[in-house]
């Protein structure tokens, strides 16, 4: 059984006539509102001997102590119930029971009371807040149709066109240029330009050596025969990839635009498809910035020793020089579908002159080529036989006027045909 820790007063509940002559209580001290149970002072006692029978007390369970749900709970006598014996019970009195009933029990407040109120007080924050930002929204809200009804007013204002003395401005235009700088002011000033129309970029003027050299190929001794388009051999050690090697070559001056197509017919060797009027140029600057490369002269592609696999190795020698111009010729085939449309005919009337193709693939590529260009304008429609006499009869007209006025001009033009002109005709 748990006692509270502060002593309770023990009073009699029912004192004997002796006991209560030799008996003398001190007046219960006063107990101030909200004070803890254990802060209480209790009264001490003094209770004399008092001469009681032998008399075998029995063996009482008490009953549970209740404990306070709160720190500002006070437990009352019928928490605690002592019985001494069967003759004297006695009863756990506590000092709000006493006789100064001024003093006043404070509410209990639990913890789950405590979060309910904070809960509430954050409820209503939240909504004081969202009420503030909706009342500003509103107010700007307010603003800008204000402005924007402004400005509405002084476009129809200005398509109506200047005010006359007799009618006064709108009042809403008045207060908005009192006002100074206004929302539809400064909206006016940040509205857009129209952008003008981009115009047509006109085509670069050519250059006077690709013109020369235009000139050359349509006047020139060689007009009769197609541009010349050779491949150039180099050797070299590593290869490389294309995009990299095109940077290097761009990188020592080259104008990589002029190499029509790369190619790696071995491992060690590259091929470099060029124009005839370039690859002096090209050598030269591959000799001067790439530490006196030459071109690989001794290399021949149709020789039957340029083939490597040695799956060719049993062949005979009239059979790899056959299989190398095979070989040969899928390799200019596969140039000419790598080539800029724009070139690609000159490459393959070039390749068909230097029999590297046959006239069947170039009528093949040819018709290719005619398909994939856009077809050709319509001609005009054909005059009909009345708009031709017409026409004549105009035609006449007008050089009847190198020597006669309008009135002559006119009937010797229109004139009916003679019988013998319509003898003629038929």
């Amino acid at each position: 059984m748990v006692r509270p820790s502060s002593k309770p007063s023990l009073v009699p509940d029912q004192a004997s006539p002796t006991s209560s002559s030799r008996t003398r209580t001190r007046p219960q001290p006063h107990v101030p509102a909200r004070t803890s149970f254990s802060q209480v002072q209790t009264p001490q006692v003094q209770v004399s001997s008092i001469e009681t029978p032998k008399v075998q007390t029995p063996s009482i369970e008490a009953p549970p102590i209740q404990t306070p749900k709160s720190i500002f709970e006070t437990p009352s006598s019928e928490n605690f119930d002592f019985s001494y014996g069967d003759k004297r019970p006695f009863s756990v009195v506590s000092p709000s029971s006493s006789g100064d009933t001024s003093s006043k029990k404070s509410p209990a407040v639990s913890q789950h009371q405590l979060r309910d109120i904070k809960d509430r007080l954050k409820r209503l924050e939240d909504a004081y807040a969202e009420i503030f930002t909706l009342r500003n929204a509103l107010e700007h809200s307010e603003s800008a149709r204000r402005a924007l009804e402004s400005q509405v007013v002084q476009l129809k204002a200005a398509q109506q066109g200047p005010p006359t003395k007799s009618s006064p401005p709108p009042p809403s235009a008045a207060k908005s240029s009192e006002a100074g700088t206004t929302f539809a002011s400064v909206a006016a000033k940040n509205v857009p330009k129209p952008k003008s129309k981009a115009k047509a970029k006109k085509p670069p003027a050519p250059s006077p050596r690709r013109a020369a050299a235009t000139i050359g190929r349509l006047f020139g001794p060689k007009a009769g025969t197609p541009s010349e388009y050779h491949f150039v051999y180099y050797k070299q050690s590593i290869r490389r990839p294309l995009k990299q090697l095109r940077a290097s070559l761009k990188n020592i001056g080259i104008n990589v635009s002029r190499i029509l197509d790369i190619q790696y017919p071995e491992a060690q060797i590259v091929s470099f498809l060029l124009h005839a009027d370039y690859i002096a140029e090209f050598t030269s600057l591959m000799n001067e910035k790439g530490r006196g490369a030459l071109p690989a002269r001794d290399y021949d592609p149709y020789h039957p020793e340029s083939l490597k696999d040695p799956k060719f190795g049993t062949l005979s020698f009239e059979l790899r020089a056959q299989k190398a111009r095979e070989i040969q010729n899928t390799r200019c085939l596969r140039s000419l579908s790598f080539v800029r449309r724009s070139a690609r005919l000159s490459v393959a009337r070039s390749f068909l002159y230097y029999n590297r193709i046959n006239q069947t693939q170039f009528d093949v590529i040819l018709a290719q080529e005619r398909a994939s260009r856009p077809s050709p304008p319509l001609p005009p429609p054909k005059l009909s036989p009345e708009e031709v006499v017409e026409k004549k009869k105009h035609l006449a007209y007008l050089g009847y006027l190198l020597h006669l006025d309008h009135e002559a001009a006119h009937s010797l033009a229109y004139a009916p045909p003679s019988v013998d002109e319509t003898m003629m005709s038929d």
